[in-house]
């Protein structure tokens, strides 16, 4: 019964490294995807701009070249004031705090837990 569940949990884990590596490749192919799109964009502003073309209208879209807001530029962090900025909460660096109580650290406030049982499957 638990070889069953083993075999089971393997085919799992195959299933899951397939898919990651399946999923990086489409993330790829969407930011390929992504890019080719955004430059065809680029091109119709171009074009449109340098024919002075305002409207294109085709039987199944209609573009209108138009001006886009102003983009913020930063050019001096250190001087803009403090009201432009946001406070944010502090972070808990948990593989900092592992490695100092690892490492025999006493740190006020966390203790390294109980290990828990685990296996190990070796297939090869």
């Amino acid at each position: 019964m638990l070889g069953a569940v083993v075999r089971s949990h393997l085919d799992d884990m195959a299933m899951v490294d397939a898919l990651k590596s399946r999923v990086a490749d489409m993330q790829d192919r969407l930011s390929r995807i992504s890019k080719r799109a955004e430059k065809k964009r680029e091109l119709v502003i171009s074009v449109m701009e340098q024919a002075d073309l305002k409207k294109l209208t085709e039987a199944d879209f209609t573009v209108s070249l138009r001006s886009a807001s102003a983009p913020l530029m930063v050019t001096e962090e250190g001087s803009i004031p403090e009201p432009f900025w946001k406070p944010q909460a502090p972070k808990l660096d948990r593989l900092g705090l592992i490695g100092a109580l690892k490492s025999g650290k006493q740190v006020p406030g966390a203790v390294l837990g109980n290990p828990r049982m685990t296996i190990a499957i070796r297939t090869k």
